[in-house]
């Protein structure tokens, strides 16, 4: 429908829930690294933007 209109368009779906609805609290890992003072694991130079953003 929105094709045929000639509008542009994009639809987004969120990979990550974050708050109280949270059901996979991924992030919490690395809090508790965090708090106990260890290093965080960041792969590459660490200058990751995010994997969506392009190159």
């Amino acid at each position: 429908m929105l094709s045929a209109s000639g509008i542009p368009w994009t639809s987004v779906r969120p990979v990550y829930i974050y708050g109280p609805l949270n059901y996979n609290p991924v992030e919490e890992w690395f809090f508790h690294r965090i708090k106990a003072g260890r290093p965080i694991p960041v792969p590459g130079s660490g200058m990751q933007l995010g994997g969506w953003l392009g190159s």
